[in-house]
């Protein structure tokens, strides 16, 4: 990533008036964010509503108002900004069983994985407004990581969405977990050993 281009200096940009760096931030993390986020909700909460669309509301809506969050590291950025989309998807869920919805709209997310997709969490990095067809592609990509990931304990799974998915640091997660970045090291390496083995699980041949 280019100096003129991280996240830090869109965030400057943007708040020098350049309405232009909001897009180059939603283009940037949005189907990062919705993988992290469809990854923490388990596979009942899925089923309840269609995230994709959550996500690109609370996405946006989350970017106009990015005056409350303060720019530490990329990680922080990217758990900000899937916290406030994960909450969003839990408001319209509650809202869906206050409201006894029709059982019939709730969509169940079950594709396929993509064909050449074969490691854990290979998620391509496609910038710029989603089309139709990539979010179908996308949605091909995450099925399966997503249900590998419900295998595993929720600690476990926190731990690799916070470091595969957020790109959060061995040093920050140190930091609020009062464990050594060494110790944190070890804990991911485990953490992805244990996913590539529900891989082989529920898709024998995928890993090698």
């Amino acid at each position: 990533m280019s100096d003129a281009t991280s996240t830090r200096v869109l965030l400057e940009r943007f708040h020098d008036g350049e309405v232009n760096a909001l897009n180059e931030l939603y283009g940037r993390y949005v189907n990062r964010v919705l993988a992290a986020v469809r990854a923490r909700l388990g596979a009942d909460l899925r089923k309840k509503v269609e995230s994709w669309d959550i996500v690109q509301d609370a996405m946006l809506a989350s970017l106009r108002n990015i005056g409350a969050f303060h720019y530490d590291s990329e990680g922080a950025f990217l758990k900000w900004l899937s916290q406030i989309v994960e909450n969003r998807i839990r408001d319209q869920i509650d809202h869906h069983h206050a409201g006894r919805r029709d059982h019939r709209r709730e969509v169940s997310i079950e594709n396929a994985r993509s064909p050449g997709s074969s490691a854990p969490l290979d998620i391509a990095d496609r910038s710029g407004l989603p089309t139709p067809s990539r979010v179908m592609m996308l949605n091909e990509d995450l099925s399966l990581l997503e249900r590998a990931l419900d295998q595993l304990p929720a600690d476990t799974r926190e731990l690799i969405i916070a470091v595969k998915l957020e790109e959060r640091t061995y040093q920050e997660l140190a930091n609020e977990s009062g464990r050594s970045p060494d110790a944190v090291r070890m804990l991911v390496n485990r953490a992805m050993q244990q996913l590539a083995a529900a891989y082989r699980q529920l898709d024998p041949g995928s890993i090698a």
